[in-house]
């Protein structure tokens, strides 16, 4: 079972004068082994909504809370999760 715990929330312009509104979420999934976390962000904009979800990516509660933090920073957007997941992930490597 799947838990989602919002981290943080921010508004941001985007090129064509739309506000985006960003939801950062901490997913927790119950495994045999014992917990583990990802990640999940939701973009609203107008009607429409946009998730994307990493999958797990640690079983360390910290480090996903200091990856989730860059991101907000960052203010990556779904369609990017992916990808910038994926870079602070070879920095960590």
């Amino acid at each position: 079972m799947k838990k989602r715990y919002l981290t943080n929330c921010r508004q941001i312009e985007l090129e064509d004068h739309n506000e985006l509104l960003l939801e950062y979420y901490m997913v927790k999934e119950e495994k045999e082994c014992g917990p583990v976390y990802g990640i999940e962000i939701t973009g609203y904009r107008g009607g429409e909504c946009t998730r994307e979800y990493t999958g797990a990516i640690s079983e360390d509660v910290g480090f996903v809370r200091r990856l989730l933090e860059k991101l907000y920073l960052g203010a990556v957007t779904p369609v990017t999760l992916a990808e910038q997941v994926d870079q602070l992930l070879e920095l960590y490597v």
